[in-house]
């Protein structure tokens, strides 16, 4: 379940009292991901839990065959999509392997007044760039082009500041004065007013998602990948390694371009189809010992979590 911990520590966010935030650069994740042609998306998350849930707008993830995420300016993991609302514009992630993390502390939107300072928070090449401002409008609807997904949706009662969004700074957070998160920022970078999703909605959509309470709306997460591009191995039996997307289990475990996949838990592998159809048997977040031989004929095994497919 949830966790809202993290204690204040003296990070300087411009136009926010010094020592009255929760260390931004420590919750707020930057998330990069490839789509099936190739092309990347930039956006930013937030971190809920010490485990690794964290959540986005689901514009940064939609169609989605891989995710990386940064935390801590250095940190990085692959990131599976655990559940998707697109009708909400919310996305819950799972970070695999993680672990210890620090989680954003979580603010109170119904308390906020038209003219409170807030501070739209991106992620930019591992640090944390902030935007202040003050709240402008309460219960706003966005242009249902801001959120740039393939199926925009027309998203009510909404925060507006008058804060430039940070450049990646879809999914940000919106934050207090003491740092707590108020809402999850929705749109395009470098636009005004920036409109936020607020938090209490947010933190609803994830309960019902760790209480698989059904709702016809949200998406769970299913089917599993590598994170890797393949051919048929023309040298040996196999699927060969055409590609590998950074921060995927296959990057995690060592996997490398020219390398040949030939097993997945004892299972042999002949070629592509072989392998899609063992993969087909698991799900995002299940453990597989993964066996391949590399260019010089060296065998390696090791075990990875699957991530989980995305949805288009």
């Amino acid at each position: 379940m949830l966790a809202a911990g993290g204690a204040a520590v003296g990070f300087i966010v411009t136009g926010i009292t010094a020592g009255g935030v929760n260390r931004a650069d420590a919750w707020v994740v930057g998330l990069r991901t490839t789509l099936d042609s190739g092309a990347t998306i930039s956006g930013t998350g937030i971190v809920l839990t010490a485990s690794g849930q964290v959540v986005t707008t689901y514009g940064v993830v939609d169609g989605a065959v891989s995710i990386a995420a940064d935390v801590n300016g250095g940190s990085r993991y692959a990131a599976s999509t655990f559940a998707l609302d697109p009708s909400s514009d919310v996305a819950v992630l799972q970070l695999l392997n993680a672990a210890d993390l620090r989680s954003a502390s979580i603010g109170n939107p119904s308390e906020l007044g038209l003219g409170d300072a807030v501070t739209a928070i991106g992620l930019s090449g591992g640090t944390a760039v902030d935007s202040p401002g003050t709240v402008a409008g309460l219960g706003s609807t966005t242009d249902a082009a801001l959120s740039g997904t393939s199926n925009a949706p027309t998203l009510n009662g909404l925060i507006e500041s008058d804060a430039l969004l940070p450049a990646n700074g879809d999914g940000g957070p919106l934050v207090d004065q003491s740092g707590n998160v108020l809402g999850l920022d929705t749109g395009n970078s470098g636009t005004t007013p920036t409109l936020a999703i607020p938090i209490n909605r947010v933190i609803s959509i994830v309960r019902d998602v760790d209480a698989s309470t059904p709702d016809p709306a949200i998406l769970q997460g299913h089917g599993a990948y590598l994170g890797i591009d393949v051919q048929d191995s023309a040298a040996q039996s196999g699927a060969r390694v055409m590609d590998v997307s950074p921060g995927t289990p296959a990057a995690i475990v060592g996997i490398a371009p020219a390398d040949t996949i030939v097993s997945i838990d004892g299972v042999p592998v002949d070629s592509i189809r072989a392998l899609r159809l063992i993969l087909a048997r698991y799900r995002g977040g299940d453990h597989v010992v993964v066996g391949w031989v590399d260019p010089q004929g060296q065998r390696h095994s090791a075990t990875t979590q699957l991530a989980a497919a995305t949805f288009t």
